[in-house]
């Protein structure tokens, strides 16, 4: 996972997560970069909605929930990472990171399709 916390650390602009669970050093992260100004996006499961584990908090931060994540991601400015679940909805930590153009649009179109559509709420 270190890698992903690179990746994290590394953006200029903004961080984008979609994920069904929290991981403390990347709130960490998160944490600094916000505190930095970069803009922190994430699309998280609905039964994170109250964990004491979701630290990350302020003006630069919007969030939404889920009822099912399909995936892992994690985008910024620079890179992107992508990683299915096991089929019995388990994190796999292997997955793709990349960083061309072909490959950042695909993620967003990914994000996108889930953070704009009929499958999320907004924390009440």
């Amino acid at each position: 996972m270190d890698r992903i916390e690179n990746l994290m650390r590394s953006a200029e602009e903004y961080v984008w997560v979609l994920t069904d669970q929290a991981m403390s050093v990347h709130n960490n992260v998160m944490i600094d970069q916000v505190a930095k100004g970069i803009k922190f996006r994430s699309l998280i499961h609905e039964r994170m909605l109250n964990s004491t584990q979701i630290r990350v908090s302020g003006k630069a931060v919007e969030r939404r929930l889920l009822s099912s994540i399909p995936a892992l991601v994690v985008k910024t400015d620079k890179e992107a990472f992508f990683s299915l679940l096991a089929l019995d909805g388990t994190l796999q930590h292997s997955g793709f990171f990349g960083g061309d153009k072909q490959f950042m649009v695909w993620v967003e179109d990914f994000y996108m399709y889930f953070g704009n559509g009929p499958h999320h709420s907004y924390p009440k």
